[in-house]
């Protein structure tokens, strides 16, 4: 939406005026005396107003942990899907989710804890399942061995199947851990500020989100928290964070993260499949997937060689390649038409329907 008011503020918070609007046009103020001005187009890559720190927060009861809530004393004989409750019970809910029947719902994003029992040998174990925000997640596990317990890294709040790669002749047991999923990306440890764990500053293990395109065997992207003692059902985790990563990737001009980029962006060279992309502060990473769209026919590239998903190879912080599946004709600068670009994992941006999510590594059941 465009806004009408005058250029110069008279009150306080003429000057701080919160969060991204789209269309503003407002620039932002360097300072409450030096306010948002009224440009003559949208600036869509700026909030209106003077910065703001962005903090979202983490409000959780968690349940008791219990570590057979999920599967109870199976012994696996061989490859295979694990048998895992039907019934809701335990903290957990049976639920249908996005069409499909028979999956768990957790009270809150937690990892998941695997229990052995004499005699249990050591095998990896695959869970399929979503994400707090219902984005499709995969995780391996290494199980333990003999009586012992291993966790998980990623935070699931929905279960779908889980797969152990051989027989374990102990038995095995599935259920809830302690350490908690957050809600946005956090970058850094302490972007987590003063967690309160049962109305007390609470000293737990802090986690940041792993930034690495999702993978089986990544961490949690967002990042979780560990309290320093167990859950019991009636004590509370409250923790206000630093949202940073919202700061550089909720693209403002797009509700489903896809981003404008400078108008003839691309640059061949002869011989070659690879596509050098003019993106000003893209803010990617080594091998994080783009999807590259918008593209028209450029050097003897078809659009559809073009306008595909591939991981980039940064140059710069301006400046990325990825490989097309065409080869150029000539070398040129300066192609392309008007060319969007969609970061692909391990970011924050706000998704079409307006809640933040991050794309994650997708597996189908074997």
């Amino acid at each position: 939406m465009s806004i009408s008011t005058p250029p110069q503020g008279t009150h306080f918070s003429d000057g701080v005026r919160v969060g991204p609007i789209l269309g503003s046009t407002f620039t932002a103020g360097e300072n409450v005396f030096a306010p948002s001005v009224v440009v003559p187009s949208p600036i869509d890559q700026l909030p209106p107003g003077i910065y703001d720190t962005p903090m979202s927060l983490l409000d959780i009861t968690p349940f008791q942990a219990i570590a057979n809530s999920i599967a109870d004393d199976y012994i696996v004989p061989a490859a295979g899907y694990v048998p895992i409750v039907t019934t809701s019970g335990n903290g957990l809910l049976v639920v249908t989710f996005q069409s499909i029947p028979n999956v768990i719902q957790l009270d809150c994003a937690r990892v998941l804890a695997f229990t052995g029992g004499a005699g249990t040998l050591f095998h990896n174990f695959t869970i399929f399942g979503w994400d707090q925000y219902g984005i499709p997640m995969v995780e391996s596990v290494s199980g333990p061995t003999g009586v012992d317990q291993t966790f998980g890294k990623k935070a699931f709040l929905y279960i779908r199947a889980i797969y152990a790669d051989g027989g374990t002749v102990g038995t095995i047991s599935i259920g809830t851990g302690d350490v908690f999923g957050l809600p946005y990306l956090i970058n850094f440890e302490n972007y987590i500020m003063a967690p309160i764990w049962n109305g007390s500053v609470d000293n737990g293990t802090r986690v940041a989100g792993d930034q690495r395109p999702a993978q089986i065997d990544t961490g949690d992207v967002r990042g979780t928290y560990d309290p320093s003692n167990g859950s019991d059902g009636a004590k509370r985790l409250t923790i206000n964070l630093y949202n940073g990563s919202g700061d550089i990737r909720n693209y403002n001009n797009s509700n489903s993260g896809n981003r404008l980029l400078p108008f003839e962006p691309l640059t061949t060279l002869n011989g070659s499949a690879v596509i050098r992309v003019h993106a000003p502060n893209h803010q990617m990473v080594e091998n994080e997937k783009v999807t590259i769209s918008g593209a028209i026919n450029f050097n003897g590239i078809l659009a559809s060689q073009l306008n595909i998903t591939a991981p980039v190879s940064v140059i710069n912080g301006d400046t990325f390649t990825y490989q097309s599946n065409g080869v150029a004709n000539f070398s040129d600068a300066g192609g392309g038409g008007s060319v969007f670009m969609t970061p692909g994992n391990g970011r924050l941006y706000q998704t079409t329907v307006g809640r933040f999510g991050v794309s994650q590594f997708n597996m189908p059941l074997i």
